[in-house]
């Protein structure tokens, strides 16, 4: 009889490795699961973004009326998708596009994002958010038209046609001035 419960014991063993193997392949299984399933909750952040965006324009006195044009881009790579929100915003009266600079700055910094400011050939300014190789949102600010004489103005209005068409064409102009505002701010001071 000794030798069948030794033999009944043996198959015990066997099992309770089996079970002790699938069992961590179980676990390994839920492992894999919940370290892919981080890049889609950074799919909710361009969405925060807009809305973080929305309301710092909105506290900064910007109407929807005041929205030029806006579009939402949607943007995919084998691992994550998300959406390229666009805005253009004509400024009124005295607000200029550094304005607004310290609260998108705020922005960026609440979502730890990287912040660039681009100023156009066309006197506009765009600001962008980004973060690793994705664009988040482009903001692009019409700054109000400066006031010169009847002699002057006539120049500018017959070239700006061609500027602003220049300016579209081409991303990357050695006429554009390019600034990241993602640094920290002793950074920025020792510039200044």
């Amino acid at each position: 009889m000794r030798n069948k419960l030794s033999a009944n014991e043996k198959k015990q063993e066997n099992i309770l490795i089996k079970i002790y193997i699938l069992a961590l392949f179980l676990c390994g299984i839920g492992l894999w699961f919940a370290v892919n399933a981080a890049p889609k909750q950074k799919m909710s952040i361009d969405i925060e973004l807009e809305h973080k965006i929305v309301n710092a324009l909105a506290a900064n006195g910007i109407k929807q009326t005041d929205i030029i044009s806006q579009y939402t881009r949607e943007r995919e790579t084998s691992a994550k998708s998300w959406n390229e929100f666009y805005k253009k915003v004509r400024l009124q009266g005295n607000k200029r596009s550094d304005h607004f600079e310290n609260s998108l700055r705020a922005v960026a910094r609440s979502m730890k994002l990287g912040l660039s400011k681009t100023e156009n050939v066309d006197a506009t300014v765009t600001y962008k958010f980004y973060s690793s190789g994705m664009n988040y949102s482009n903001i692009t600010f019409v700054n109000p038209k400066k006031t010169v004489s009847s002699s002057k103005q006539s120049k500018p209005a017959a070239s700006a046609p061609k500027e602003k068409t220049i300016s579209s064409q081409t991303k990357t102009s050695p006429s554009k001035t390019k600034t990241d505002l993602s640094k920290t701010k002793t950074q920025a001071k020792a510039k200044k």
